[in-house]
């Protein structure tokens, strides 16, 4: 069993046994003996390789502190050259003095590198738009290049950042920002519901929220409240498709063809709201109703009014981008439209970001206003905006702020002139 088993391992060995044992314990130490000579002069070899080995690692280690003190002497010297802001300022030296032409010619190169400069440093996000356009027609002209593709796919950009905040000094660091007060939300019109409205075709854009999400770009932009009047915008679709820069082979399939809209027909392959906002604008529902679309859109329906176009120029945008990119999106562009509701803005309280967003409870129900916590993550939207009138930071400003940036390079200039002189 496995106890007798351990047992006979450690068994005490008989007294004749000893003499066998003991020669093979001499053999051993011998053994042992000449294995000790071999690890001493292996160690002696090992100390010479250690010492060899200790040499080369200080030298390089000396190597390394003299280009660690070189890179620290180079970063010292960027960082008292450039300001908290990552800008590199311009150095002057006054040997050899300028004359009155070079100095000028400094100046001038200073401004086109700090206007050249500006803004390089930015990872800006970018806006997609289509640019179809209605013609005095009323044709639908998209470029050739959509052929076989979806006709509102985006072909245009612009940068986020060349628009300013349409709220002059709102940024995305403020704590609370709102594109529409709150004490104004509750009386918007484009908000107020859609069960009693005869067009369909209004109806089911109530329904995906883009008829709310006009009126409150409305509200934004142009500081009216509004029911916008999808009839108006019915009114004047588009009645044919057409391609422009057809290629010189283009077959049958390049030919126009007739587009039909109505309230109970729209040809939802073509987005007709956003080239006809483009072109006409948007009026009030209060001068044509969303019931029936008007046959003329001279004057309001009650004959006496004369329409008044809001929005024109402007058509949907949409981005992707994180939280930040969000809100930079909302101060510039106002309410965005994403994933089923309207964000209107934002709040912090108790260091917690909160979105704040306006969603109905039925598919053509009134909105209201709701708070949730603004996650990190990536976000989709839409929204309206003017690409032909961007809200550019002044050049004038730009310059000025730039060269508060070099203004050490100026005071040396001037230093240099008072001495030229």
């Amino acid at each position: 069993n496995l106890i007798e088993i351990k047992k006979n391992d450690f068994q005490i060995p008989d007294e004749e046994d000893d003499d066998e044992i003991e020669e093979q314990q001499d053999g051993k130490h011998k053994d042992e003996d000449e294995d000790k000579d071999q690890n001493e002069s292996l160690k002696e070899k090992d100390d010479d390789d250690e010492e060899t080995i200790e040499d080369i690692q200080e030298e390089d280690q000396d190597e390394e502190k003299e280009d660690d003190e070189k890179d620290e002497e180079s970063q010292d010297d960027l960082n008292e050259s450039t300001d908290q802001t990552g800008w590199k300022e311009i150095e002057l030296d006054c040997d050899p003095i300028p004359d009155d032409v070079e100095a000028f010619n400094m100046i001038l190169l200073i401004l086109s590198l700090t206007v050249l400069s500006y803004g390089q440093d930015y990872k800006q996000g970018k806006i997609y738009y289509n640019d179809n356009e209605i013609d005095s027609n009323g044709y639908l002209y998209l470029e050739a290049l959509k052929k076989g593709h979806d006709a509102d796919t985006a072909d245009k950009s612009v940068n986020i950042r060349d628009y300013q905040a349409v709220v002059n000094g709102t940024k995305s660091t403020d704590k609370k920002f709102l594109t529409i007060p709150e004490a104004d939300f509750i009386s918007l019109l484009a908000g107020k519901g859609a069960e009693e409205l005869e067009c369909n075709t209004v109806k089911v854009y109530y329904e995906v929220d883009f008829f709310a999400l006009l009126g409150f770009a409305a509200k934004f932009y142009e500081k009216e409240n509004i029911a916008p009047s999808f009839t108006y915008l019915l009114a004047n679709a588009p009645t044919k498709r057409v391609y422009k820069n057809k290629p010189a082979e283009a077959d049958s399939s390049w030919d126009d063809i007739k587009l039909i809209f109505s309230c109970d027909n729209n040809n939802f392959n073509y987005d007709f709201v956003s080239a006809v906002l483009q072109k006409y604008g948007v009026v009030s529902a209060a001068c044509f109703s969303n019931n029936a679309i008007p046959a003329t859109t001279d004057k309001c329906a009650d004959t006496i009014n004369n329409p008044k176009p809001l929005l024109k120029g402007y058509r949907l945008a949409a981005f992707t981008g994180d939280r930040e990119t969000f809100k930079e999106v909302l101060l510039r562009f106002g309410p965005i439209y994403t994933e089923g509701v309207i964000v209107v803005g934002w709040d912090k309280q108790d260091e917690i970001e909160q979105v704040i967003y306006a969603s109905k409870s039925s598919s053509f129900g009134e909105y209201n206003l709701h708070k949730d916590k603004f996650e990190e993550g990536t976000y989709d939207g839409y929204f309206y905006f003017n690409p032909d009138k961007p809200k550019k930071v002044e050049l004038w400003r730009r310059i000025w702020m730039l060269l508060q940036i070099h203004k050490n390079a100026l005071i040396k200039l001037i230093e240099c002139l008072k001495q030229s002189s």
